[in-house]
């Protein structure tokens, strides 16, 4: 596989991974109106380590947006010991939740449509994608305390444009499928968050932040 290809599917493996986070049941972080949340996550793609750190505000009762920020790291194994520069991820989201449960509901379920954009900045390389997906979350309090869990799943299609300085560009779409689970504690929530891509490995990745 070319430089541009292997990070082309990896880039496309840690755009879906970043959408899950937003501020809603059916993404991972339920939060109510005016409401903001600032978190702190890592990610394992192949020989690499994401650090990311976003800002989640829920604007309406049903409207949250999310501002991300990710550095990657590869190591010598990515490509076979040629030295990877560090790549930038910059992104932004939007999720509009729609609740499925009444006040004698036994189970909390809420969908959203969820729509992303990204810009990944890795000299030469620069590319842009735009995720969308449709969440589907329930909230399980746990029993005789103040903690909840909250499972989610986001199936997802991508289109990612890469371009390489002096080089033109290249288009693709694909599918893929990202969720995971987050324990709320309170103004607390730490979780694990996985993707899977079409024709890829799945990749983890924790998150922890602070709601207020």
């Amino acid at each position: 596989m070319t430089v541009a290809a292997k990070i082309f599917v990896t880039t496309f493996i840690l755009s879906i991974l970043a959408t899950p986070a937003l501020a809603q049941l059916c993404t991972g972080t339920p939060l109510n109106r005016g409401q903001t949340a600032l978190g702190l996550g890592v990610s394992f793609p192949e020989s690499a380590v994401g650090y990311g750190i976003r800002g989640i505000r829920q604007v309406t009762d049903k409207v949250a947006v999310e501002a991300t920020y990710a550095l990657v790291s590869y190591d010598s194994n990515f490509l076979d010991g040629a030295d990877v520069p560090t790549e930038h991820d910059f992104g932004a989201n939007i999720a509009y939740e729609i609740r499925m449960w009444t006040e004698s509901s036994a189970l909390d379920l809420a969908i959203c449509p969820v729509a992303g954009f990204g810009y990944v900045v890795l000299d030469p390389i620069h590319i842009l994608s735009i995720p969308l997906g449709l969440g589907i979350g329930t909230l399980i309090p746990v029993t005789n305390t103040s903690v909840s869990l909250n499972p989610y799943l986001v199936p997802q299609w991508g289109w990612t444009r890469l371009s390489i300085d002096g080089l033109g560009s290249t288009s693709d779409t694909g599918i893929g499928i990202s969720g995971g689970a987050n324990l709320l504690f309170n103004d607390i929530f730490a979780g694990l968050q996985f993707s899977k891509p079409e024709n890829g490995e799945a990749v983890f990745g924790i998150q922890a932040g602070l709601v207020f």
